[in-house]
């Protein structure tokens, strides 16, 4: 019987961006990140190759940012550029409106503090051998 992994993002559209990904993206729960300038991305799911985050403030494909990812104490620095954005909602502050971006990031480097954390959340299980020869 087959089950649904519950991390996996689900299926997407025929033809949609995601479909072009190069690793599949999965949802982790609990996973933050801290963008160094303006301020913290709200991880929606991420892969091997990148993530899709909900970013506070002005952010524009083609910038590089600079994410820390933290998860159940592990720590993952990467450096990305933004592959696409786009204003999701405007959040009202006391004296401005803010604008809250959903944007697509892809990793350039990666510098983790040690194996496991997220990396065990996303990298792909190993087929059992009689599954990859058939």
């Amino acid at each position: 019987m087959n089950q649904a992994d519950p991390h996996r993002a689900g299926p997407d559209p025929e033809g949609s961006p995601a479909n072009r990904r190069r690793a599949e993206r999965r949802r982790i729960p609990g996973v933050t990140g801290t963008r160094r300038s303006p301020g913290d991305l709200t991880v929606l799911d991420l892969s091997l190759t990148g993530l899709a985050a909900e970013a506070i403030g002005e952010i524009a494909p083609g910038e590089r940012c600079f994410v820390e990812l933290v998860h159940q104490g592990h720590r993952v620095h990467v450096e990305a550029i933004v592959r696409w954005a786009s204003v999701t909602r405007v959040e009202r502050s006391a004296d401005r409106f803010i604008p809250i971006f959903r944007t697509g990031l892809s990793f350039v480097a990666i510098d983790r503090d040690e194996g496991g954390g997220i990396w065990d959340w996303i990298l792909p299980e190993p087929q059992p051998l009689s599954e990859a020869v058939s």
